[in-house]
């Protein structure tokens, strides 16, 4: 016997087989054979074919076999299938139910023989639930199995599972749901009531509402029957979960019913001048109106104000009448009233100018007092018809100044006349114009000395042009500052003295005084200066179209800018310094008893010419080309510094000091040459132009030594000599003349770095350095001159018997007496 296994195989056992003619005792069996059930199917006492027999065992030769078939029976039982699967359920859209359509048609079985016809028969499905939702479970029963092979099998279970899905059923249409009437609030916004609404599409018993939802009316203006559209829909209730919304929208209709503007205030009307009327001027934009939703365009339009009366006033009251509603949103409301009331100010109005007013003309006196007639004066920009008039005023010229048709300031006016609160003047408006004549002359009215710009001093302030002369009388000092304005006179006579400390003082004509002293300001004048007894600048400029003579009365002597055509400086019992520039057109003159220092950098001198009589230097810094014309030191040194070229056309004398020259452009010394106590240093430099040195004087240093330098050509046109050596060094050709002789250190001369040969006759000789006789003649002799007194001239350290040589070996004018 076999299960069912979907053939006819039939499995033999040959060892029970009977063999009819087999001799009892032989060895003699069945073997091989094949079996095969009349069919496939299951059954009881199934027939098997039996072919393929053959003999076996030791006496199989001995026998034939009449025939190798045979027939015998056997079961085929049914097989069982454990389980059956496959079974799908459809998707169904939400019905309130849990019935499930099956589909068998991909159903599988298991235990089932390939190639078997073998369904499933019967079966009904179940949901979980009503409930939609994806993938849900689905139970199967009541399974039975169908086909062609069914017979050949038994159904173990009746019973399956599967899944499927419940979509949502659609809700096609809401309708029923009603909007609540409303006053006006300037928005579109509407209450809904949903409890009346009716769903389209809900399954019958089912617990299903309208949730949520938002209602706007189609504007937000005042209306009837308006309509509502309905946004934002959702549903409801236990059941909603199974149901989708076709439309979260839906319409219904509302009235809007217009708000009422219960109060209008903040209206202002517009403070205004004086007209005369009572009428105002309304600002309706400022009005608050007591009802009137925020961002709303509700207006008021129209109305009209009148003062209580016509005359000008401080928060006087002003009704307002006529009111209306404008603006775009005014028919939503209604308005409760048509009056207001506010405050407003009646300004003065301004008298703009004044006309018939005539001004006296005066002499100038310093001051701005002004004699005006009113007489016949009129006012412009009163109103017609009022009674308003001129009372007094003050009159005043613009400034205390010269002039013709000078505008005169009318200030201070006093209106009369009943509507003359209603008024107001503006000074600035009210003019006249008159004339201020130039005075004569300033008399100074200080008992002492003051200030000039101090207009108590004076009976009438002399500045500006104003004044034609100024006269300052004996023992007064008299001190010019920045307070007093620029100040142009036509003379100035100084009995006292003038003193400038700030401020311009310009006057047409030349100044001549005893004392004058500067440490600010600016003196012009259009001809000479001439101080004779005591002077100080420190600070401020002196300009003079004619020639600037001072002279130091006792002490020092202190100049700062100076710009004239010829500048004349003489401090005989002290020195010379300066704290500004100097400038001339022409010469520089200079007489001290001790020391001349001018070493401004800003110094521009044409000629320069300087003599001191007792110990110091004589030193002069200078911009420009210059000639030296004589600079004689009784005991000091001389130097010259320039930018530029020099010449001297004089001769330079340095008793008991050394000279120095520097020219930053040609250096010529004149035939009237240098001579010194000490060193002779001349320098020419190409800072500006070729640097050329060229000698046309003698060189004499009676103690020292001489040193020469050129940075383009040197030309030696004349003799020198010296105590202590001589150095000559030329940056380009080197023109030979004189001898050059040297009563200490060598003799040196070089051109282009190289050295070249002395002169011819020049010689270094050992000893002390002769007395150059002529020039200590000279020099006594100018001193002689100067001081006006006799002097002595004597040549210590020469004996008798020296001169006596001296005098024999004297050959010509001018030469140095050797020894």
């Amino acid at each position: 016997n076999k299960v069912y296994d979907g053939t006819t195989s039939a499995t033999l056992n040959t060892s029970t087989a009977t063999l009819s003619g087999a001799i009892s005792g032989d060895n003699l069996t069945v073997a091989g054979g094949a079996g095969a059930f009349a069919d496939k199917n299951a059954g009881v006492g199934k027939s098997v074919s039996i072919t393929g027999l053959s003999l076996g065992g030791v006496d199989a030769g001995n026998y034939t076999f009449g025939s190798t078939t045979a027939t015998t029976t056997a079961d085929i039982s049914k097989a069982a299938i454990s389980a059956v699967s496959g079974i799908t359920a459809a998707n169904k859209v939400y019905d309130g139910n849990t019935s499930a359509t099956l589909n068998t048609n991909a159903a599988t079985f298991g235990g089932e023989i390939s190639g078997d016809a073998l369904t499933v028969v019967g079966g009904t499905g179940a949901f979980s639930d009503k409930n939609a939702g994806a993938g849900k479970s689905v139970s199967i029963s009541g399974l039975s199995l169908g086909g062609a092979d069914a017979g050949n099998y038994t159904l173990g279970t009746s019973t399956a599972s599967t899944t499927a899905d419940i979509s949502k059923a659609a809700i096609s249409a809401v309708s029923g749901i009603t909007a609540a009437n409303k006053v006006y609030d300037g928005t579109t916004s509407a209450t809904l009531n949903t409890s009346t609404a009716t769903l389209s599409g809900a399954i019958s018993g089912d617990n299903l509402t309208v949730a949520g939802g938002a209602g706007a009316f189609a504007d937000k203006n005042a209306g009837v029957g308006k309509a509502v559209s309905i946004t934002g829909l959702s549903l409801g209730g236990v059941d909603a979960g199974n149901y989708t919304f076709g439309s979260t929208t839906a319409t219904t209709t509302a009235d809007i019913s217009k708000a009422a503007i219960s109060a209008v205030s903040s209206i202002t009307a517009a403070n205004k001048v004086y007209d005369g009327k009572t009428s105002a001027t309304l600002n309706t934009s400022t009005a608050t109106l007591s009802g009137a939703i925020s961002g709303d365009s509700v207006t008021v339009a129209g109305g009209s104000g009148a003062f209580a009366d016509k005359n000008a006033g401080v928060g006087k009251s002003v009704s307002i009448t006529g009111l209306s509603l404008g603006g775009a949103d005014a028919g939503n409301y209604t308005l409760g009233t048509s009056t207001a009331t506010t405050t407003a100010d009646i300004s003065k109005a301004t008298i703009s100018g004044v006309s018939g007013i005539t001004v006296k003309d005066k002499v100038y006196d310093g001051t701005t007092l002004a004699t005006v007639l009113t007489t016949g004066a009129s006012l412009t920009g009163s109103v017609s018809g009022d009674q308003v008039t001129i009372g007094t005023l003050n009159a005043a010229f613009a400034d205390r100044n010269v002039g013709t048709g000078k505008a005169v300031n009318l200030s201070n006016v006093v209106l009369g006349g009943a509507d003359s609160g209603n008024y107001t003047l503006t000074a600035t408006l009210a003019t006249a114009t008159g004339n201020i004549t130039v005075r004569p002359l300033s008399t100074w009215t200080a008992s002492g000395s003051g200030a000039w710009g101090s207009a108590g001093n004076w009976d009438a302030l002399p500045d500006g042009s104003n004044v034609l002369a100024v006269s300052i009388p004996a023992g007064v000092s008299v001190s010019y500052d920045a307070s007093a304005a620029a100040t142009q006179l036509q003379s100035l006579s100084v009995a006292g003295g003038l003193s400038l400390t700030g401020g311009a003082l310009s006057i047409a004509s030349g100044l001549s005084t005893s004392q004058y002293s500067q440490s600010g300001g600016s003196l012009s004048l259009a001809g000479a200066m001439n101080v004779n007894a005591s002077f100080s600048q420190t600070g401020g400029t002196i300009a003079a179209s004619g020639p600037v003579s001072i002279t130091q009365g006792a002490g020092n002597l202190t100049v700062g800018s100076i710009s004239a055509p010829t500048i004349s400086l003489v401090a005989p019992a002290g020195s010379i310094g300066q704290t500004g520039a100097l400038v001339t057109t022409g010469l520089l003159s200079t007489q001290s008893s001790a020391s001349t220092l001018l070493n401004d950098a800003g110094n521009r001198i044409k000629a320069f010419k300087a003599v001191s009589s007792g110990t110091g230097d004589i030193a002069l810094t200078n911009v420009g080309v210059i000639d030296v014309q004589g600079i004689n030191t009784a005991s000091g040194n001389i130097t010259v510094y320039n930018t530029g070229g020099i010449s001297t056309s004089g001769p330079v004398i340095a008793n008991g000091g050394a000279a120095k020259m520097t020219a930053n452009s040609p250096l010529t010394i004149g035939t009237d040459g240098v001579t010194a106590t000490g060193d002779i240093t001349l320098v020419a430099t190409n800072l500006t132009s070729a640097g050329n040195l060229t000698l046309n004087g003698d060189l004499v240093s009676s103690a020292g030594a001489v040193g020469l330098s050129a940075a383009n050509n040197l030309a030696q046109n004349s003799k020198v000599s010296a105590a202590m050596g001589i150095s000559v060094s030329a940056g380009g050709t080197l023109t030979l003349g004189p001898t050059a002789t040297s009563f200490g250190n060598p003799i040196s001369y070089s051109s282009q770095g190289a050295p070249v040969a002395a002169p011819p006759g020049s010689q270094t000789s050992s000893g002390s350095a002769p007395a150059d006789y002529v020039a200590v003649f000279l020099t006594q002799f100018e001193k002689a001159v100067v001081s006006q007194e006799t002097v002595s001239v004597e040549l210590p350290g020469v004996t008798d018997k020296e001169k006596e040589k001296e005098k024999k070996t004297t050959t010509a004018e001018g030469e140095i007496c050797l020894r």
